[in-house]
């Protein structure tokens, strides 16, 4: 075989992995199957990409924060082999969720093939790792994980405790995985703004340091930088880090960017009658200025941001 024909073998080979992993992803995943090809294998695929840089010890046992329905637990189940075992953690209500709720998704999960590796608990990670939940020592881990739920974190003290916390239970390593709040290419652009937006009423509303876990998601919404500080404040050092652009038809952009530009978000606004109501409607125009200009050219439309990722090693020196 020439040397020419070789690496497009090995591609199709990759591809050919990757397209049935996220297959097998699909079929252990609770999904409405007109939703299936359309927004969750862009999903999964993200999934894997971000668990193949993370590059996890297989058979780890791993904390896994903010699971929301679970996507991020079974990729790390099916990525980090039968030998891993993962413990799901997220405060949402279990009726949050739609078209399927989140007691309806972790449910089916557990009857899966991947349900002996999971372990699903409505709870925090201070509450988890303090043991508070059962009357049991606390359980250990070799690794936390954050895969896309940092920006739904409340406050940017919550954030701050959290790796206080993942640092006083001598969990050693942290990977995380958020949206970097920046566009490199101007098709993100409408999704950068339409999260500066949902990020700024948050905070105008001056919230509790828990959320009301109906609300939408987009809360404290930290930059990479915030989440550096919060982490290096806990010791914790950034040893790999990276970025991943996501697939150009996964449709987060367009839903972040059309719930914005709904007549419920401005209805959410005007409710609060808050001090920044016209600088938060004024920049609801921005996003939509933002998607116009990018209607102008029928080839474009809105892009998820990319994903900067990062490998977290804890300083353990007295």
């Amino acid at each position: 075989m020439p040397l020419s024909d070789v690496a497009p073998d090995r591609n199709k080979q990759k591809d050919d992995r990757r397209r049935d992993e996220v297959d097998r992803l699909l079929t252990n995943f609770l999904i409405k199957e007109r939703h299936r090809e359309r927004i969750f294998r862009p999903r999964f695929q993200l999934r894997l990409d971000i668990a193949t840089v993370w590059a996890i010890e297989a058979g780890s046992s791993i904390l896994d924060i903010g699971c929301g329905q679970g996507e991020s637990s079974i990729t790390l189940a099916l990525r980090l082999g039968p030998g891993a075992r993962i413990v799901g953690i997220d405060t949402a209500v279990p009726g949050y969720g739609s078209p399927h709720t989140v007691a309806e998704a972790w449910n089916f999960i557990s009857s899966t093939e991947f349900g002996q590796q999971i372990t699903y608990v409505r709870t925090d990670a201070e509450t988890m790792l303090a043991g508070h939940d059962s009357d049991e020592q606390p359980p250990r881990f070799d690794a936390a994980t954050l895969c896309l739920s940092l920006w739904y974190f409340p406050t940017p003290a919550s954030v701050a405790s959290l790796f206080q916390a993942l640092a006083g239970a001598g969990i050693s390593r942290v990977y995380v995985a958020e949206y970097d709040f920046a566009a490199s290419k101007c098709a993100q652009m409408p999704h950068v703004l339409a999260a500066r937006v949902q990020a700024q009423l948050h905070t105008s509303k001056g919230v509790h340091r828990v959320a009301d876990p109906r609300e939408p998601n987009i809360r404290a919404a930290l930059e990479a930088s915030d989440i550096r500080r919060a982490a290096s404040d806990a010791k914790f050092a950034v040893v790999r880090e990276g970025h991943l652009s996501p697939a150009e038809d996964m449709l987060e952009a367009h839903l972040e960017v059309q719930y914005v530009l709904s007549a419920d978000f401005e209805a959410a606004v005007r409710k609060e009658k808050l001090a920044q109501e016209e600088e938060i409607l004024a920049g609801v125009s921005m996003v939509r200025k933002a998607l116009d200009e990018l209607d102008k050219d029928e080839k474009m439309h809105s892009q998820a941001m990319d994903i900067w990722w990062a490998e977290m090693c804890l300083d353990q020196k007295p």
